[in-house]
Parts: C-alpha cells; structure tokens; sequence
C-alpha cells in the first residue's frame, strides 16, 4: 500500500483515458503509461458504476477503485427553478 500511495502523491501532470482494455505494459512504454490513470468499463457495473480505475505501480496494474457517474434526480431542474422563481417575483 506505501508503493500506491507513495506513486499516487508523487504524479505531475496525472491524465485519464477511457480504454476498452489495459495497454500492455514494456520496459518501452512503462514511464509513459505511469502517469495515466486508465478508466476501463466495469463488466459487472451498474447504470452508475461504469468504469474501474488502474494506475501503474512499480511495472504493474494497480486498481484504484470504481468510478461512478453522479445521479442529478434530486436536484432541481432549470424549469423547476424558473418556476420557482417566477412565481416568488409574482
């Protein structure tokens, strides 16, 4: 856990691609792959579950954890908002 922790608070310039599946890993492309934070779809997500996150740790994949995708239904829409509004300035 120190090795992914020590990597995780040393990244510069830390990018995310969405990939299908994880690139192979060489000695040729390990440095360039070690500053991405690959999001990949999660065979076993739910609707807003949908990625799982890896990071390169010491030549090797690490699973960071899952990405979810906010759900919005209890918030206020900008209708119900201007509804709101209007009827406040009436």
């Amino acid at each position: 856990m120190e090795a992914v922790n020590g990597k995780i608070d040393g990244l510069n310039n830390l990018t995310y691609t969405v990939k299908e599946s994880l690139p192979i890993i060489t000695n040729d492309n390990v440095g360039d792959l070690s500053n991405t934070i690959f999001l990949v779809p999660n065979e076993n997500g739910t609707e807003r579950n949908i990625y799982t996150e890896y990071l390169v740790v010491e030549g090797a994949y690490e699973r960071l954890g899952t990405l979810q995708t906010p759900t919005l239904s209890d918030y206020v829409t900008v209708t119900e908002f201007n509804n709101t509004v209007g009827d406040l300035e009436e």
